[in-house]
């Protein structure tokens, strides 16, 4: 199991490098993490290639307060198909720079005035857009699903959303964020429908449920689905994506016992 640790959720107010050091410190390789543009991306660069660490994936983002401001919380929902653009070439740019292979995305919340056929047109015309960047690129775009309980207007919570719109674009470069968690509080997760879906699966994000814990502190059987993907060959990052209920040593102590 290749695990990739989310560096903001992880070691609460600590300064960011010194998370990424933490991390390593912990017996892990490699990170992911959220916004790109409030970090220091030189220093994080060369940390990583002092330690040997790898970044697996971030969001895409912008320093342009303008247009992020401006596609908000829309993103691939958006009528702004340039400024999507524009702010995806800029985190590839930065994901060149560390390494990086993946970008994540999300969906976007629903815009009121429109039907759902016609919001899943816009989603379908900017991945089919911006997919040409990343092809070019070799990176992969990874749409995820969130749920509603936290997220009350998101688009398209259901990862069985997102397969169909990946199905459509039919590109080894577009990919789900297909997280465990959110598909748990959405009451919409089931073993045989994750591994059915597997080859349009990127990247898996893990937090137990309720409380968005580590696994092993909730409801969730992750034992069950750890196995499930070593026997269907998944060799994507799992993200560990969660709020440790104790401390960051303790709770990843409990995963690697969980993925053994």
């Amino acid at each position: 199991m290749k695990f990739s640790i989310c560096a903001d959720i992880m070691y609460g107010n600590m300064d960011f490098p010194d998370k990424i050091r933490n991390i390593k410190k912990n017996g892990f390789d490699t990170f992911e993490f959220w916004k790109w543009s409030n970090k220091n991306i030189d220093e994080i660069k060369n940390i990583i290639n002092d330690l040997e660490m790898n970044v697996s994936c971030f969001c895409i983002d912008s320093k342009d307060d303008y247009k992020m401001n401006s596609i908000g919380n829309y993103m691939l929902n958006s009528d702004k198909t340039q400024m999507l653009c524009d702010i995806t070439l800029q985190s590839i740019e930065t994901a060149h720079k560390l390494g990086a292979k993946a970008l994540i995305a999300t969906v976007g919340d629903c815009i009121e005035n429109l039907s759902y056929d016609e919001q899943t047109a816009n989603v379908l015309k900017n991945i089919d857009v911006t997919k040409k960047l990343f092809e070019q690129n070799k990176m992969t775009l990874l749409v995820e699903p969130i749920n509603r309980m936290e997220r009350e207007k998101y688009l398209m919570p259901n990862a069985k959303q997102i397969a169909q719109i990946v199905s459509e674009i039919n590109s080894p470069y577009v990919k789900i964020l297909y997280d465990i968690y959110h598909q748990n509080m959405e009451d919409d997760f089931n073993i045989t429908e994750m591994i059915d879906i597997l080859s349009l699966i990127g990247h898996i994000h893990i937090a137990d449920c309720p409380g968005r814990n580590e696994p092993g502190t909730g409801t969730i059987n992750y034992r069950k689905i750890f196995d499930a993907l070593k026997e269907n060959n998944y060799n994507g990052f799992v993200g560990a994506e969660f709020v440790p209920s104790a401390s960051e040593e303790s709770a990843f102590e409990l995963l690697k016992k969980l993925s053994l």
